[in-house]
């Protein structure tokens, strides 16, 4: 088309309205409407035509818009948008777990974390256990969260406080640690 046709118009790197510059990730498709551009509203098909970066565009990430003037329009330009990482959920409730004491006489034990401790199912990435505080002979791998307990500890309750946290993943930020105490009962 002849660049001085004045019936051609030029969309040539002409700013770009979007519906919306941000989502969070909800693991479904997600683009914005295309509302001006060049300071026009036009007519997807008729006037331009539009090429995502992404056919898919479910991720957190960036992705661009490529739009390319058709019919009465000429040209090229472009808009980005993100998918921003969603919020982590974590929850994490304590129980009591029971330990014989002539077990312990003879040597240590190890419990899985879900003897000690109730996680959330949905929470997304590792999961990481800190000890805070409690008896410096009952142990906890950062891990896996499994407590061992050596041998020789006496009767009593002993109480363990932890943080947990879910470090999240390419679409979930690291979620808010939660602090939880359990007990461990020596009978």
């Amino acid at each position: 088309m002849d660049k001085l046709d004045p019936s051609v118009t030029s969309i040539q790197d002409a700013d770009v309205v979007l519906s919306r510059a941000s989502f969070t990730y909800n693991g479904k498709t997600q683009r914005p409407r295309i509302q001006a551009i060049g300071g026009n509203k036009l007519a997807e098909g008729t006037d331009y035509t539009a090429e995502w970066s992404d056919s898919t565009s479910k991720d957190a990430g960036t992705y661009t818009v490529t739009i390319t003037g058709k019919g009465a329009y000429t040209g090229t330009t472009s808009a980005s948008y993100q998918i921003t990482k969603a919020a982590n959920q974590l929850s994490a409730r304590s129980h009591v777990a029971i330990v014989s004491y002539l077990t312990l006489r003879r040597h240590a034990r190890t419990l899985p974390v879900s003897r000690v401790l109730s996680l959330s199912r949905q929470a997304k990435g590792a999961l990481t256990f800190t000890k805070l505080s409690g008896d410096r002979r009952i142990s906890v791998d950062e891990q896996t969260g499994a407590v061992t307990i050596q041998k020789g500890l006496k009767w009593g309750v002993y109480p363990v406080k932890v943080k947990v946290l879910a470090t999240g993943d390419d679409n979930y930020e690291p979620s808010a640690a939660k602090t939880v105490t359990f007990t461990v009962v020596v009978l």
